[in-house]
Parts: C-alpha cells; structure tokens; sequence
C-alpha cells in the first residue's frame, strides 16, 4: 500500500467536508440510511427517485469519471442496500420493481444493474443448487 503524503490536518479536512456533503446534499434524498454512511467523491454520488434505502456502515466511493447512480423509477420500485456494504466507482443500479443487496457484498467497480427484479447477497456457500437457479447470489435475504 503506498503512504499517503498528505498532512493530517489536510486529511482531516477533505473528511469533513465530504460529510458535510453527504448530510446536505445525499442524506436527504434517500428515504432511509442507517449510522455510519461513507462517501469518497460524493458530489460524484448520483441518487434519483423515492424508496432507496442504505445500511449501516455502507461505503460508497465514486469518482468524475465513474460516478455512482442508484435510480429508482418514480412510483415503480425501490433500492435496499444493506449493512456492511462496499459500491465501487461506475456502479448503477436502476430498479422497476425491486432490487435488494444483501449483507456484506460488494459491487464492483463499473457494474451496472437494471433489471425489474434482481437480489444480491453475499455467497457463503455453493452447496444450495437452488440459489443458482435465481438471479440473486448468496443465503441471507
């Protein structure tokens, strides 16, 4: 991992000002967010429609050229991000009825989800041919 060279005090400063941000501008326009929501580059942070909803300890980074766009379309669907997520740069996720990303995973970086029905979910185990049968990954939804 390469050292960051940058003071503290700078540190500090770009954090404050990113959660500023985030409580100004992206806080309000999703219908739910749990403790512990951190953005890097939120201004590159897109949300657009009701019924999205964010976990606890979600991390969102997003970048000018890969920015991050959760849509919901109006009155039709929502988005459930739950707890302990990472969504990487480029990620998309546009919804019609509804889609839901379980505990613990990870988007990466330009992924983009636009299906009317669509649930993610961390993999513990592959032994359950029946999770393979579906358009969702993981056990715990």
């Amino acid at each position: 991992m390469r050292r960051d060279y940058r003071p503290f005090w700078v540190h500090q400063l770009q954090s404050k000002c990113q959660s500023a941000w985030v409580k100004h501008f992206i806080r309000p326009q999703l219908d739910g967010c749990g403790a512990g929501l951190e953005v890097i580059g939120p201004r590159h942070f897109k949300v657009s429609g009701p019924s999205i909803y964010l976990g606890q300890d979600v991390h969102v980074m997003a970048l000018p050229e890969a920015p991050v766009r959760l849509s919901v379309f109006e009155g039709m669907g929502c988005i459930e991000v739950a707890d302990y997520t990472l969504i990487n740069p480029g990620a998309r996720i546009t919804s019609a009825e509804s889609i839901s990303v379980g505990e613990g995973c990870m988007l990466a970086m330009h992924t983009s989800q636009v299906r009317s029905q669509l649930r993610f979910a961390r993999l513990d185990s592959i032994d359950r041919p029946d999770l393979l049968s579906e358009h969702r990954i993981g056990i715990r939804l």
